[in-house]
């Protein structure tokens, strides 16, 4: 949670650079909404319940939840709008956690 609420102080920096800053989970539409709401996110988390999005983008943690499930690795993208990855990290396992203002320098290096 800690790192969504992060990602919300990199959201109006990235608007103002003319872009958008989605999440994706594995849970549920219902879920994510109350995550949303309960943080006051000022964007959206989509739910990728069939894990198409982590499968395709090569994150999804096998048997990493605590149930067992499959869940996403904590990753961040930034993506052009030729929908070319242009930055990636993925971390190497479910506790690794990248500060959301990595992303301010990467698209404000100016200011840092």
């Amino acid at each position: 949670m800690a790192e969504l609420r992060g990602l919300g102080e990199v959201h109006q920096a990235l608007v103002d650079q003319g872009g958008t800053l989605l999440a994706v989970s594995v849970d549920s539409i219902a879920d994510n909404k109350r995550v949303v709401e309960k943080n006051k996110l000022p964007f959206p988390i989509l739910s990728d319940e069939e894990h198409r999005v982590i499968s395709s983008y090569g994150v999804v943690h096998k048997g990493g939840a605590m149930d067992g499930s499959d869940i996403a690795l904590p990753s961040m993208f930034l993506i052009d709008c030729h929908g070319n990855i242009i930055w990636r990290y993925v971390a190497k396992k479910v506790q690794s956690r990248l500060d959301p203002k990595v992303l301010l320098k990467l698209i404000n290096p100016e200011e840092t």
